[in-house]
């Protein structure tokens, strides 16, 4: 039963990002059964421009869609149907683009992202750990003795990800998150932790 619901899971990401894709004509077939890996894709021009998609889904195939605008011949308008569950890590590919140069917009639920024929100059980025695993580390911090210090690599004081939120969230648990560079040093500060709620629709 888990083995199967796993797959069905799989199947759903899947066929959502092909369908997708089909709606901006892209050329893709099932090999065997419709809906089921695997598939043939062939490389084409894509001159389609506008996709209609779920919102209140995984925002990993909105920014695999994202990803690939920049290169389509008239961008891409992708109009989100329902609660943007995501919007976070939406905006967070967004600022990556604009970042390269490339012109985005992002209103109501509709998000606009403009061709980029080339690069206007070459570009380094910091790759950035994930924050989301980073939580591990706090919690670890928050149970442990006063003065305590766990020390992490590549985090960005004005981090594009959701999950930085960490930092707010844990001062409540006595741990204070100092940057050095390209690091960051949790340090337990105080024991002193009452009753706490959070909205974490924006940290999943």
């Amino acid at each position: 039963d888990d083995k199967k619901a796993i797959h069905d899971a799989l199947d759903a990401w899947e066929i959502r990002l092909l369908d997708a894709l089909i709606q901006l004509e892209a050329d893709i077939s099932y090999e065997k059964s419709d809906g089921y890996p695997p598939l043939k894709i062939r490389g084409k021009d894509i001159t389609k421009n506008k996709v209609t998609i779920k919102a209140n889904v995984s925002s990993q195939y909105i920014s695999a869609l994202l990803l690939i605008a920049p290169k389509l011949k008239e961008g891409l308008k992708i109009t989100l149907k329902g609660e943007v569950l995501s919007r976070p890590y939406i905006q967070m590919t967004l600022n990556l683009l604009n970042e390269l140069g490339v012109k985005t917009n992002f209103e109501s639920n509709v998000i606009t992202v403009e061709s980029l024929k080339n690069l206007s100059e070459p570009k380094s980025f910091l790759v950035e750990s994930d924050w989301s695993s980073a939580s591990y580390f706090y919690s670890i911090v928050a149970l442990s003795d006063l003065g305590t210090e766990i020390t992490l690599s590549s985090y960005k004081e004005k981090s594009l990800q959701g999950d930085s939120a960490l930092v707010e969230i844990y001062k409540s648990f006595g741990v204070k998150t100092n940057y050095e560079g390209h690091s960051i040093r949790l340090k337990k500060e105080s024991q002193k932790v009452s009753q706490i709620n959070f909205n974490l629709v924006e940290s999943p």
